[in-house]
């Protein structure tokens, strides 16, 4: 649970909910955390490896006409096209990335060929394990332009899932909570998002940007979304995450409230100082968090990974 057994009236943040101030050199915010035990499956990243090596247009040269051909002549593999010495050297130079897990090298060659919603992709950014997955879902004020109020992380590590939001509890601490978030991205992460193409992750860069912090958002980046619309949209009218989540997923959420709401009830704990209106967004920004992994798992499944 994110909130403490506590009568609302009169409470600040920190006595409601199950979580701390941070400080950053921009000041303080306030960070709820949690963990949960999950049943991870058996995602196999080494599944991954051999899916990615069947694809023959990973290499300059190779589109689907040639690659018909070279199925047919027997070349059925990257690992196979080293005993074809027009291709030999391409593909032992893109079978070494494979075998070092040189995932951003792997997208790179993969962007020339491929959108960002084709299989390969997912199947590249899954390369490393889930435990190079950083889940991200931001709650903003707005859809332009507006202060960022909660940014919502998770990962994964052993058979937990473990979570941090980072929540501005007045508007002054969005850059503490664009800083603390900051703090988490590493070199080699995969950003695993719904609509974060369009929305989550241009909307950081803005207001990074807005508040002259320096930001190197440049992960790779899994877009859920994406393949949503390539998978889902023949079943779905409505492709939001909550009804993939009801009607693909099989969830239902308990207490939600819909995103559009999200800035009017911050409007509202900021007027009045009752934090039932912040806990339930942050409460919503949790849901996204764990939704966005359960849809992760289907995807895999769905490719053979698990």
């Amino acid at each position: 649970m994110i909130e403490k057994d506590l009568e609302n009236g009169g409470a600040s943040p920190l006595d409601i909910f199950e979580g701390e101030e941070v400080w950053t050199e921009e000041g303080p915010c306030l960070c709820v955390r949690g963990r949960e035990r999950i049943d991870l499956g058996k995602v196999n990243s080494d599944k991954a490896s051999d899916l990615i090596c069947s694809e023959l247009r990973l290499l300059s040269g190779v589109g689907r006409e040639r690659e018909r051909r070279l199925r047919e002549m027997g070349y059925t593999t990257l690992d196979k096209l080293l005993d074809y010495p027009p291709l030999l050297r391409q593909a032992g130079d893109v079978l070494n990335l494979i075998k070092e897990r040189r995932r951003d090298d792997l997208l790179s060659l993969a962007y020339r060929f491929f959108p960002k919603s084709h299989p390969l992709v997912f199947l590249l950014c899954m390369l490393g394990g889930l435990e190079g997955l950083l889940f991200l879902d931001i709650e903003t004020m707005g859809v332009s332009s507006r202060p960022i109020i909660v940014v919502g992380i998770s990962r994964i590590h052993g058979e937990e899932i473990c979570w941090e939001q980072y929540v501005a509890r007045q508007i002054t601490e969005e850059r503490a909570v664009l800083l603390s978030f900051l703090s988490h991205v590493r070199k080699g992460h995969v950003l695993v998002t719904f609509n974060g193409s369009s929305f989550d992750i241009p909307y950081l860069r803005e207001r990074l940007s807005f508040h002259r912090l320096v930001h190197g958002i440049e992960n790779a980046h899994l877009d859920l979304f994406l393949f949503s619309r390539r998978w889902l949209r023949d079943r779905l009218g409505e492709l939001s995450l909550k009804n993939i989540e009801r009607h693909i997923l099989g969830r239902r959420r308990g207490l939600d409230v819909p995103s559009h709401l999200v800035p009017a009830l911050y409007k509202t704990y900021l007027r009045t100082d009752k934090v039932d209106a912040l806990l339930a967004i942050i409460r919503h920004n949790r849901h996204d968090l764990a939704a966005l992994f359960s849809l992760l798992l289907f995807f895999c499944t769905r490719l053979g990974l698990c």
